[in-house]
């Protein structure tokens, strides 16, 4: 759990067992995330600065500097040695870990990744058949005008843009499940909506919460949960559970 005062809090799960991880400058923490195995975290942070920790010992490793206040951060599910952070500056970029003496560094592997304006939240998913050699994660992204979505190019070498959705604000929020082909995604004014994975066409009607979406995540395989500003949490059902198709 980040706060704005900077400070990062760990929770151990189902017993409640608290921790506090000891932080530096005191810059508001915009975003978090821990590994699959659950021994690294990552924090990024308003002023441009990604911590990164040892959960086990409670330690941070090292830092490393973003241009711009970082809004999102992500392990890559197919190598938890890599960290993706991204935010006001309209880039990702890679962080690996050195096999030698533990530290994070930017990528050698993977170049920078352009978006056309901020990045407000990511996602990344293992898909079983993209792309087989290097087993590079499926990357999306929420920025300003809606969402863009990243798949490696084997032949070129490259991060192609695969599919976009034009929201009409800002997409705060935003879950997808690869296997149903399908995206939510949480804005300013509150809105649920869904969207094709391959197509980026709408799917149904917008859902109507109170406030901003700060919180959007699955809950079961055919739910998922949006918190908002004001406090609210609402389960909705998806699409296809309730008819809808593209």
């Amino acid at each position: 759990v980040g706060s704005a005062d900077g400070s990062v809090d760990l929770w151990q799960l189902p017993n409640g067992e608290f921790h506090a991880l000891k932080h530096a400058d005191g810059a508001r923490v915009l975003s978090a995330a821990i590994d699959p195995r659950g021994r690294m975290g990552v924090t990024g942070h308003e002023n441009g600065q990604i911590y990164f920790w040892d959960l086990n010992r409670g330690e941070q490793l090292n830092t490393r500097t973003h241009a711009g206040k970082v809004y999102a951060v992500a392990f890559d599910p197919t190598n938890p040695n890599t960290v993706l952070a991204a935010g006001t500056d309209a880039h990702i970029t890679f962080f690996e870990r050195s096999p030698t003496d533990g530290k994070w560094q930017r990528s050698r592997r993977w170049a920078r990744l352009k978006h056309d304006d901020a990045v407000l939240c990511l996602k990344t998913y293992a898909v079983e058949d993209h792309p087989e050699s290097l087993d590079a994660p499926l990357i999306v992204t929420g920025v300003a005008g809606g969402v863009q979505v990243w798949s490696y190019d084997d032949e070129s070498g490259i991060w192609k843009e695969s599919v976009r959705v034009n929201a009409l604000t800002g997409v705060y929020r935003l879950e997808v499940w690869p296997e149903k082909n399908l995206i939510a995604t949480g804005d300013l004014h509150g809105n649920l909506r869904f969207w094709s994975l391959t197509t980026g066409k709408p799917i149904g009607p917008h859902r109507p919460n109170f406030g901003i979406v700060t919180f959007l995540e699955k809950s079961g395989p055919d739910h998922v949960l949006v918190g908002t500003i004001t406090g609210s949490i609402s389960r909705w059902p998806l699409p296809f559970a309730a008819g809808e198709t593209a």
